[in-house]
């Protein structure tokens, strides 16, 4: 049943591909009566007067109290970014269709077809603006492709004026968006987004596996304050190739090892793991939070072919991205040592260290008299220093200025998928 099933799948996915391949290819930019047509218009809200002498508003040919569109009110501009779950979903889909996409793609005679089946008639997905309505009319629908797109297409009315959605019947993509993040762009943002896509595959005893693939994309969004995907039209997708890098491959080989970190993080939900630039070169360092004191943390890093690893004995280390310096001051009842490591070419060195404790002598005096004020012995190198000599040997050494703490944040299953597409 597993081979019939993927072979089934194949060939649909196939045929598809073959389909699309030939829409694209027939594309024209010549537009004929039973084609998708753009037509250009100032790009205003026209207020005219209807037939009852009442005025109404026009946008692109839309009528906007028709369609209850109202101008969307963006947040400020100091307010941090948020991609919709509305807008997302629409990503995915477009993703889903082609891959590689941009604005020029409406222009294909199949995309009228590909956006209702996807966009209007979908039964696992409906953009927030239709999804109260189980009849859509081409006006409508129109619209939300103008929303999605920023162009403004007239569908072909010879067919249909509406859409029934009570019926609709589609596959279900398996595909999500699994992260993101968002930079300020001249007209919009540019979003780098992983999709993840779940692929299913035989195992050799015909068993079926869900396998998550993950893809990096960069994404142009333009505000739009017509557009019901929350003020934003999708200007373009790019798919952006994580390039053969051995690091990503020995770190997925080190997750996969019996070393003893890796064999507890699968019974363990609190060890977490992120990516950082510790120093620097262009590979990140993999960073692993056991998630207790005990346990501590550690930094794995890839140099030359080799793996190497750096176990700090506590959590809440510190360290300067892409200087390779690490600060660790993580003592506790009364006993504080402190130490500074560089990573250079692959090697954890200890530039400096210290200790600041309490001394018999003053645990005993403070037992002895409750007005004794709690002091501190310092040592560095192994030499007895005052409190001041042993801030200023560590600020020689590391500015805690432009320092961060590691931290983790992703689980076990979550890092193989950010592994592979980290940029």
């Amino acid at each position: 049943m597993c081979i019939k099933k993927s072979l089934i799948i194949v060939l649909f996915t196939i045929i598809y591909v073959m389909n699309l391949s030939a829409c694209k290819a027939s594309a024209s930019s010549a537009h004929n009566e039973n084609s998708v047509s753009n037509i250009a218009v100032d790009d205003i809200v026209q207020v005219t007067i209807d037939d009852e002498g009442e005025p109404e508003n026009i946008y692109l040919g839309f009528d906007l109290d028709e369609l209850g569109v109202n101008p969307y009110s963006y947040a400020s501009s100091s307010d941090e970014f948020q991609l919709s779950g509305n807008l997302q979903n629409a990503i995915v889909y477009l993703y889903a269709l082609y891959g590689d996409w941009d604005s020029s793609d409406v222009n294909d005679e199949c995309w009228q077809d590909l956006f209702i089946d996807s966009y209007i008639l979908n039964s696992w997905y409906t953009p927030d603006y239709i999804n109260d309505k189980s009849v859509v009319t081409i006006e409508e629908a129109e619209y939300v492709q103008y929303s999605l797109t920023g162009e403004r297409l007239y569908f072909d009315r010879d067919e249909q004026l509406s859409f029934d959605r009570s019926r609709c019947s589609s596959p279900f993509i398996h595909r999500y968006m699994y992260s993101y993040s968002a930079m300020k762009a001249d007209d919009g943002y540019t979003v780098n987004a992983i999709i993840i896509s779940n692929m299913e595959t035989c195992n050799e005893t015909g068993e079926v596996i869900v396998e998550p693939v993950a893809v990096y994309t960069e994404i142009s969004i333009a505000e739009n304050p017509y557009s019901c995907f929350d003020g934003y039209s999708v200007k373009d997708i790019k798919v952006i190739d994580t390039l053969d890098e051995p690091w990503r491959q020995a770190y997925l080989e080190f997750l996969n090892s019996d070393d003893p970190i890796i064999q507890s993080c699968y019974s363990d939900p609190d060890i977490t793991f992120s990516l950082i630039y510790l120093d620097d070169d262009n590979v990140p360092e993999l960073f692993i939070d056991t998630g207790f004191e005990a346990g501590g943390q550690f930094v794995v890093t890839y140099y030359n072919g080799t793996i190497n690893s750096l176990h700090l004995s506590r959590r809440g280390s510190q360290y300067i991205e892409k200087n390779g310096l690490i600060y660790t001051n993580t003592g506790h009842m009364d006993y504080y040592p402190l130490s500074i490591t560089e990573l250079k070419d692959g090697v954890f060195t200890v530039i400096g260290s210290g200790v600041s404790y309490l001394s018999e002598e003053d645990r005993d005096k403070m037992l002895e008299d409750e007005d004794y004020p709690y002091t501190l012995t310092y040592e560095w190198e192994g030499e007895i220093v005052t409190e001041t000599q042993y801030n200023e040997k560590i600020y020689a050494l590391y500015d805690l200025k432009e320092s961060k703490y590691l931290e983790g944040g992703y689980s076990y299953g979550d890092i193989f998928t950010i592994i592979s597409v980290f940029q």
